[in-house]
């Protein structure tokens, strides 16, 4: 994909992603459900439930850290994360891809927002990444 192609999801709204977005080439970690990755692991909250989550421009992209260690403390932080997640996965960001922005929140001071390009696929490029594919409590 040149850079001509890339565009976002045309149901993103008009300034999503934000401006201060880069499209920077970096490693991503994510919070994954099971043990092989899959387009539901990384499908973002708007879609889930747009109604909900239409006026929220975070909610377009996914949720992801750029350590290992930010996940775990993500976790360890978060009773209702630990029930659904238990696994992390990580790949690459690039200018073809998406672009990110920090997006910190109250308990999670590293997270990041990654919007990606309409057609990129993820978990063709990600992978499970923690030690036996589960995080133990």
């Amino acid at each position: 994909m040149d850079s001509a192609q890339l565009r976002f999801p045309t149901y993103f709204p008009e300034n999503c992603p934000p401006a201060e977005a880069l499209a920077e080439e970096c490693v991503l970690f994510r919070l994954c459900k099971g043990p092989v990755l899959s387009e539901k692991d990384f499908v973002p909250f708007y879609l889930i439930n747009p109604e909900k989550h239409k006026n929220n421009v975070n909610a377009y992209g996914l949720s992801v850290f750029k350590s290992f260690d930010d996940c775990k403390r993500a976790l360890s932080k978060a009773p209702k994360l630990r029930k659904k997640y238990k696994r992390i996965a990580n790949g690459t960001n690039n200018k073809y891809r998406g672009k990110i922005m920090h997006t910190p929140s109250g308990d999670n001071p590293n997270h990041y927002t990654w919007w990606l390009y309409d057609g990129v696929m993820p978990h063709t490029f990600f992978e499970i990444c923690n030690e036996g594919g589960e995080i133990n409590e």
